[in-house]
């Protein structure tokens, strides 16, 4: 494993991924320069997606025959270096397997909203649902009493009809008792007189 102690100056292999070199090439020339296993197993590891060794000897291994390809992992698996890359690799699918933990517990995380987001819809719509049923009643009970305003107003109306032709009846007996009570009190008065002066 990696030793976290204070922060080191890691050398810059930019120059030599571009000029085509391998991990092993990059290994020993930071060698030459004097860096330390741990250096150089960092500085793979920061600049592992640029290199493209793994296809490389993947493709190799794949047009070997078999015979050739056993040789080749004999031989990866006795030498030192090798095994740094190994470690690399082993360092690099560690940090993988725990970024894709990370990503699990993010995934369920928004499983649970949108589980939650999915109930409070479920709520919503039976809440908007009831609204409508209530919505709906009143409007019936709205139509039962307009039906029932207009039959009262067609019966005040069959009412009216008849007061009036009731009154219309009614006016020229009054206006005949009215104008025979004038005559007659004037009848009265004109006696009256006639008495006082007697």
């Amino acid at each position: 494993m990696l030793s976290f102690g204070p922060k080191k100056e890691l050398p810059d292999i930019t120059d030599l991924i571009n000029k085509g070199y391998s991990y092993q090439q990059v290994i020993d020339e930071l060698k030459k320069k004097g860096y330390d296993d741990d250096t150089i197993k960092e500085v793979l590891v920061k600049n592992s997606a640029a290199f493209k060794f793994n296809q490389q000897a993947s493709s190799n291994i794949q047009l070997a025959p078999t015979s050739s390809v056993i040789s080749s992992i004999n031989s990866v698996q006795s030498n030192p270096q090798t095994q740094n890359i190994q470690e690399i690799q082993a360092i690099l699918e560690q940090i993988i397997e725990e970024k894709w933990k990370g990503a699990y517990k993010d995934i369920d995380v928004i499983n649970d909203k949108i589980k939650q987001l999915q109930s409070s819809i479920d709520s919503l719509t039976f809440s908007l649902s009831q609204v409508n049923k209530r919505v709906d009643d009143i409007q019936g009970i709205i139509l039962a009493k307009n039906e029932e305003f207009n039959k009262s107003m067609q019966s005040v109306n069959i009412e009216l009809q008849a007061l009036d032709k009731v009154m219309m009846e009614l006016i020229p007996t009054l206006s005949n008792t009215i104008r025979e009570m004038r005559d007659l009190v004037e009848e009265l008065k004109s006696l009256t007189n006639k008495d006082q002066k007697v």
